[in-house]
């Protein structure tokens, strides 16, 4: 009798270890199962952001683990390229606002005068000015004293042209001349300097019939003689109505530009538009250079406007890539489906259940 009740007591011993053990187990299995069910929803979230199905079976993972890596690769490639575009877009745009900026500070400074002389030859002037005590009227640029006729403005691009580099030289009678020369030689000014010493003429030339010289207006003043025959020395080019009368001619010019002179050299400099009024620099008004100069400016605002658009829209685009890029990154951890495999942890958790009762 003794010896059965030990063995039942024995008996009883076991199954109750055994309960003990099912139970620590089922707390593990518990533990091990809320941690994947947390890794699972966060993987599934972030899968379902990339457009993806919640795998349920190893299989399944490991296929969508190589699509994984796929994306991966297109959207770092995705990014790098738009990353170049991104980075031209950005230096246009600021070469755009320079532009505008220039354009601007250029109407600015025509607005405060009557001359059409490029602002960086105005300041030279003026700055000339301040340290000899002399006036800007003592010291006036070729080109503001010469106009192209209202009746030859179909020449006007091709005068303007020729006469670009002279109208840009300002002149100096003789009784500022020492004191303009001192300056010129010892003041560093950073730019090219060129100007006229007024010395009488001692010989001019006939007006040949065609001349550029007649298509122009020369501002009445002390310096109108000289300018003129300043101009018929250097300047008396033949105007072409044709090629024909351009060959037959010595020293001529035609509307489009091209000019020959008597050393027989032929120059024609297309570098920029012949008709764009905002290179022109002859006149003594410049209402017609600050209204291109405004047209210009609308459309620069224009481009600015479409630029900043347009890298706005890379940025969200890039946004959008670098989110994806960041969820690829977080789920690129999950190595293995074990890890978000709880439902293999709850059949087993049921099973250790079952055998406790």
């Amino acid at each position: 009798v003794e010896r059965i009740q030990d063995l039942r007591e024995a008996r009883l011993q076991k199954g109750g270890m055994r309960i003990e053990t099912i139970n620590n187990e089922i707390r593990r299995l518990e533990n091990d199962r809320n941690t994947r069910q947390t890794d699972a929803t966060f993987y599934a979230e972030c899968i379902a952001n990339l457009g993806l199905d919640r795998p349920e079976t190893d299989d399944a993972f490991r296929e969508q683990a190589s699509v994984r890596k796929i994306m991966a690769e297109r959207t770092a490639e995705q990014l790098a390229r738009l990353d170049g575009s991104r980075d031209e877009l950005k230096l246009e745009l600021i070469n755009a606002r320079k532009e505008w900026t220039g354009v601007t500070n250029g109407i600015k400074s025509l607005r405060s005068r009557t001359s059409n002389i490029d602002e960086r030859a105005i300041e030279l002037r003026e700055a000339l000015c301040e340290a000899t005590g002399l006036s800007t009227t003592d010291l006036p640029f070729l080109g503001e004293l010469i106009q192209v006729k209202d009746s030859e403005l179909d020449w006007e691009g091709a005068i303007e042209r020729v006469l670009r580099t002279a109208a840009q030289c300002f002149l100096v009678p003789e009784e500022h001349y020492r004191t303009v020369s001192n300056w010129v030689n010892s003041t560093p000014t950073g730019r090219l300097v060129r100007y006229y010493h007024m010395k009488a003429h001692h010989s001019v030339p006939a007006l040949h019939p065609s001349s550029l010289v007649r298509k122009v207006d020369i501002r009445n003043g002390a310096f109108a003689e000289w300018v003129r025959e300043r101009l018929t020395i250097d300047f008396n080019y033949a105007c072409a109505e044709t090629l024909d009368i351009f060959r037959r001619e010595s020293k001529a010019i035609t509307r489009e530009g091209q000019t020959k002179g008597l050393s027989n050299r032929h120059e024609k400099d297309d570098r920029y538009d012949i008709n764009d009024r905002r290179r022109y620099v002859l006149g003594w008004t410049n209402e017609a250079k600050i209204a291109a100069l405004e047209a210009e400016r609308k459309m620069l605002e224009a481009k600015v406007s479409k630029l900043e658009t347009a890298v706005n829209e890379f940025a969200r685009e890039r946004e959008s890539l670098e989110a994806k890029r960041s969820l690829l990154d977080q789920v690129k951890m999950y190595t293995s489906f074990a890890r978000i495999d709880w439902k293999s942890l709850s059949v087993k958790i049921a099973e250790l259940e079952e055998e406790r009762t």
